[in-house]
């Protein structure tokens, strides 16, 4: 009896050795085949995320009335070889517009207040002697395909640089004139004026 009683009792044992690790291994086999899975979507949605991102920082846009160049924001480079027009444009990372205005724009030498950008009346004497004082304005409309040599001339400071030259080119035209001839010829002088304010501003990249 003694040695039945033995036998069965190193039976169990054997058998409770075996059947722990092959629980165990059917309980760990789902769960890691659970988590598996699991990580699939994640990922995806992980990249999904970064594609979404990614678009958006390559994304740059323009309105109807405006011009763009590109700029590298790291190395705040320009290109000035391609540019682009109102709209949304796919630029790349890192990069966005400098932009500049596609219509005319008008600068005023005046006391009243109007559109656009006003400087304040000229004050010059004519030709005889007598003091003058002119109001007038002008409008200039860049040349998109002179953005590069603009800005690189002026980067964005390109209005005051024209408003310096149109200053000087209508003061020293003014002189020029007696005072008789400001009520006799003031048709004829308003277009020797723009002729010669349309000439110079040519040579800064403007039509």
């Amino acid at each position: 009896m003694d040695d039945l009683e033995g036998y069965r009792q190193a039976q169990a044992a054997e058998w409770q050795q075996a059947r722990h690790p092959f629980e165990l291994e059917q309980l760990l086999v789902p769960f890691q085949q659970g988590q598996r899975a699991g990580q699939k979507p994640l990922a995806a949605a992980a990249g999904s995320c970064c594609c979404l991102v990614f678009l958006l920082l390559s994304v740059g846009t323009l309105t109807p009335l405006q011009y763009g160049l590109t700029m590298n924001l790291i190395t705040r480079q320009i290109d000035p070889d391609n540019i682009y027009e109102g709209g949304r444009h796919f630029i790349g990372p890192w990069k966005s517009f400098v932009s500049f205005p596609s219509t005319r724009v008008t600068v005023s030498f005046a006391n009243q207040k109007g559109t656009g950008s006003t400087q304040g009346p000229l004050e010059t004497r004519t030709k005889d002697g007598l003091a003058l004082t002119l109001q007038l304005a002008f409008q200039y409309r860049i040349d998109k395909n002179y953005l590069g040599k603009l800005f690189a001339l002026a980067n964005l400071n390109y209005e005051p640089l024209f408003v310096r030259n149109a200053r000087d080119v209508l003061l020293k035209a003014a002189a020029d004139y007696d005072a008789p001839q400001y009520w006799e010829e003031r048709e004829k002088i308003g277009h020797e004026m723009q002729s010669l304010l349309n000439k110079r501003l040519r040579g800064v990249a403007w039509t």
